[in-house]
């Protein structure tokens, strides 16, 4: 096994996480065919309460299409467990969106948790505390005793199997029409620390506005979804113990999986690995670059994984171009030091021979194969800064013997070997799934035939307001407004823009250049 650096302690309770608990079983469920089925099964056994917040639902997401039958829909779902026992408490937070979601959203959510639903499931609306800001930790507790967390929501169109085959006809949505293929990872937990990922819900429930006594009573022995848990579905991670970390702004900010993936870079050897939705983190970026640029140390090999665009026009529009103008640095550090970076997607040709790229939601790294990472948070400036958000990380200085930390170490490889073989389109089996990671990618990239593809990286020209509207980095003000407008009309000073500074600086949005303005 390879030696980390001495640096900085990697997981550091207070600093780089909020605590440090003992697992007795960990589950990576890899994509909807894995997460849907296991959260059932918890789910049915569930004897006292069931805890489930999210950034968003939808009452009639299909938990079951791959049984090809009437679709299991959410809330009746949840209903039918209730009738089922009359003991079972459901609780359900979920964030009160912003209007610019409004189109992604199932409307009206507080009123269909309202009407026509057992008395026993109590939903609320989660506000942010700071303009701009969401909610976004994805968790599900049921009777204290298992614990699921990662990127996935229970929400419409998240479903995929782990083939994400084109024309799949299992991926359909509440309306009835079909969408493309769709990728997130999730844990499966039980052990001491469904405990503190409990009292997560219930700081949310507190938070929107809820009874801190509707909590139910500490049962004294595991019961209910315990008792079941699948323990052959997913992918086993043996640790004995887990790490959390938080972003939560509040009570001068808790920043915490910023802090931690910038240690872990730093301290990174031979290998990094990233699956996320965004890459627009300035600080994370800096973090690998300065990494990047160290001669006296090892040069570690970097894939990212990412989306093919966005996954809206609004997103593609907004943050297409700053996700360039961090890959275009990384690129260049590459190149100038000689890394071996490489920036992936994974896509298939239809019928008519157009690439169909499958959309990349899973938050994962995995570094030297001796950390990873699994959460909600974005490598993007709001995940780190301003939204809710949880990670849980699994590292092999948690181990507390040689074999132990040689057991979660192949864990570790095996997961990400795991991905990748499913990102390229490859079987378990296949030959090439062997070796060391860039000449892994390398190979499947040269076939033409794997799904595994590297994405083209252009120069940027971003947009500052846009960026900071969608990806700030702390609450939205007017001064960090008028930072963003400055810059803005700094890029280019045509007529137009010329003529809409002066406009702001009427208006008193835009700050006057000292050295222009006269006075009188």
């Amino acid at each position: 096994m390879l030696e980390r650096v001495t640096m900085k302690k990697l997981l550091e309770p207070g600093s780089t996480c909020a605590t440090i608990a003992a697992v007795a079983d960990v589950r990576v469920l890899v994509d909807g065919e894995n997460y849907y089925p296991a959260l059932c099964e918890a789910l049915k056994r569930a004897r006292r309460s069931v805890c489930i917040t999210g950034w968003q639902f939808d009452t009639r997401a299909n938990l079951a299409p791959e049984k090809g039958e009437k679709p299991l829909e959410f809330l009746q779902f949840l209903n039918a467990l209730c009738e089922a026992n009359e003991k079972l408490q459901i609780f359900i937070t979920a964030w009160n969106y912003s209007v610019v979601y409004a189109i992604e959203r199932e409307w009206f959510q507080n009123v269909r948790f309202a009407l026509g639903v057992h008395d026993h499931i109590h939903f609320r609306f989660l506000d942010h505390p700071e303009t701009g800001g969401a909610h976004h930790v994805k968790t599900v507790v049921v009777d204290g005793t298992i614990a699921f967390t990662g990127g996935s929501d229970v929400c419409d169109e998240r479903w995929d199997s782990r083939k994400h085959a084109l024309g799949d006809s299992r991926r359909m949505n509440a309306h009835g029409d079909a969408y493309g293929p769709f990728h997130d990872v999730q844990l499966q937990l039980t052990g001491e620390v469904v405990g503190p990922l409990e009292d997560i819900f219930w700081q949310s429930w507190a938070q929107a506005g809820g009874n801190p006594e509707d909590r139910p009573e500490q049962i004294q022995a595991p019961l209910g979804a315990a008792e079941g848990v699948d323990r052959e579905r997913g992918l086993s991670l043996r640790s004995p113990r887990v790490a959390m970390s938080r972003t939560r702004i509040e009570d001068d900010g808790c920043f915490q999986i910023e802090e931690l993936l910038i240690r872990v870079v730093d301290q990174a050897e031979s290998s990094i690995y990233i699956e996320n939705q965004y890459f627009t983190s300035k600080r994370f970026v800096k973090a690998l670059l300065g990494r990047m640029s160290d001669p006296a140390r090892p040069k570690p090999q970097v894939v990212i994984v990412l989306p093919e665009g966005g996954h809206s026009k609004k997103e593609e529009s907004v943050l297409g171009a700053r996700q360039d103008s961090m890959l275009w640095p990384v690129q260049e550090q590459a190149d100038t030091y000689g890394h071996q970076l490489r920036v992936l997607k994974s896509c298939k040709k239809d019928e008519s021979g157009a690439l169909v790229a499958t959309y990349i939601h899973s938050k994962v790294i995995i570094v030297d194969d001796h950390f990873l990472s699994i959460g909600s948070a974005n490598l993007m400036n709001r995940s780190m800064r301003v939204d809710h958000e949880l990670n849980l990380s699994f590292d092999l200085s948690l181990c507390d013997t040689a074999d132990e930390r040689v057991e979660l170490e192949s864990d570790i490889r095996a997961l990400k070997i795991s991905l990748l073989g499913e990102h390229a389109g490859a079987s378990e089996s296949d030959p090439r799934l062997q070796g060391d990671m860039a000449g892994l990618v390398d190979r499947f990239c040269a076939d033409p035939a794997s799904k595994l593809r590297a994405q083209e990286i252009q120069k940027p020209k971003e947009d500052p307001v846009l960026s900071l509207l969608c990806d700030p980095s702390g609450p939205l003000d007017w001064d960090c407004i008028q930072e963003a407008v400055d810059a803005l009309f700094d890029l280019d000073q045509t007529p137009v823009k010329g003529a809409a500074r002066r406009l702001g600086q009427r208006l008193g949005v835009v700050d006057i250049d000292e050295e222009k303005s006269t006075p009188g």
